[in-house]
């Protein structure tokens, strides 16, 4: 289920189906080449883009990105004895396939890309997986029996063995360095942001001075639509705003994301601003600067409607949006955001005993745009 009108299934006989209007009314395909074969699992991310799994004989992945009336394989094994039991994505990029255990070890593949490739996570060396008890298999197939978190923490349901005993797998938090970019948090209290927000119009500027190529996701549609559109003057000039003139000059078009029937799809070889790209899309070029701008202090404010546009959802949202950048080649991420009023407690509750500040630490750039008015942070350490 993509969301409460989008909503996808497979099954037995080469079977998907899926629904654009919450369920009253289903088309069925079955998968050209696949008769056949059970697909006992299926992860969507919106009406056209789906990848699905079956099971054996050989165990394969597919995946379609026009609806299903295409599908391409993206994964096969045909190692005898190999069965595919459940596939589990974190967001729209990281996902796990497992499969029952060969030799008592369990099958495990990782995908960072939205399924188009799969790798082993620990090269071959089966020793860094747990051993299963003897005849001991995960739940026949049910798509149930895993969970992937967010912050790369597995977890993994095995099946009753002949011993009658039951195990839970957990796996410990990685990081991919390859992956990581330079995270810069700029705090800007000004009480509105706007296209005419010279602060910081002058911070892309500095960006583009370096020659890197500037992203912008903005949490407001007004804000972005702002910043790519020019205003038509009286006398029928247009002129852009700070923020949009440096962009202008720099690039030449700079492309609107936002929805709605007029929506532009995000181009890597574009300058992009807008709303709609927080998730589903990959920046994978080197010399990029991401700029995330975050609701302004007016969104927390009752009388405004405490409008938080695209990161209403909360703080997932905004990890996910981090998570755009896929090379650590001069790549940077900057945020702009208000002054928090409160710091996490240093308390093992919140951190498993590590110390919030020393983390913060590690960001290599804080900094705060000067403004007339500072709100002082309350702390709580």
């Amino acid at each position: 289920m993509v969301n409460d009108n989008i909503v996808w299934a497979s099954g037995s006989g080469g079977t998907v189906a899926k629904s654009t209007d919450g369920g009253n009314t289903w088309q069925w395909l079955i998968v050209k080449d696949y008769e056949k074969m059970d697909f006992r699992d299926i992860e969507a991310f919106d009406s056209n883009t789906a990848i699905i799994m079956g099971i054996e004989k050989p165990a394969v992945i597919l995946k379609t990105i026009n609806g299903g009336k295409n599908w391409y394989k993206v994964f096969e094994d045909t190692t005898k004895g190999m069965f595919l039991d459940a596939m589990s994505f974190a967001d729209d990029e990281t996902g796990m396939v497992i499969g029952d255990p060969v030799s008592n070890k369990p099958f495990i593949a990782m995908t960072f890309d939205q399924g188009e490739s799969w790798i082993d996570p620990v090269k071959g060396d089966t020793s860094k997986l747990p051993t299963l008890f003897s005849n001991e298999a995960f739940f026949a197939s049910s798509g149930t029996n895993i969970f992937i978190k967010k912050n790369n923490t597995n977890k993994l349901i095995g099946g009753f063995a002949s011993s009658g005993k039951l195990q839970i797998l957990e796996t410990e938090r990685v990081k991919i360095p390859h992956r990581q970019s330079k995270l810069h948090l700029y705090l800007h209290n000004e009480f509105l942001y706007s296209a005419n927000d010279y602060k910081i119009a002058n911070l892309i500027e500095q960006e583009c001075k370096k020659g890197k190529k500037i992203q912008v996701l903005s949490f407001s549609e007004t804000l972005a639509t702002s910043i790519a559109t020019p205003e038509k003057l009286p006398n029928g000039d247009k002129v852009y705003s700070s923020i949009g003139k440096v962009l202008k000059k720099q690039f030449g078009e700079i492309n609107l994301c936002v929805g709605g029937k007029d929506n532009n799809p995000y181009a890597s070889d574009k300058c992009n601003v807008g709303t709609t790209f927080k998730t589903g899309i990959s920046i994978e070029e080197e010399n990029v600067s991401l700029f995330i701008i975050t609701p302004h202090p007016a969104s927390y404010n009752d009388e405004y409607g405490r409008n938080f546009g695209i990161f209403t959802d909360g703080m997932n949202t905004i990890i996910q949006a981090f998570a755009r950048i896929r090379n650590n080649i001069n790549t940077d991420i900057f945020v702009i955001m208000p002054s928090p009023k409160v710091l996490i407690k240093n308390s093992p509750e919140y951190l498993g005993g590590q110390n919030y500040l020393s983390i913060l630490s590690n960001i290599p750039i804080k900094e705060e745009m000067a403004t007339d008015k500072k709100k002082e942070w309350k702390t709580f350490l």
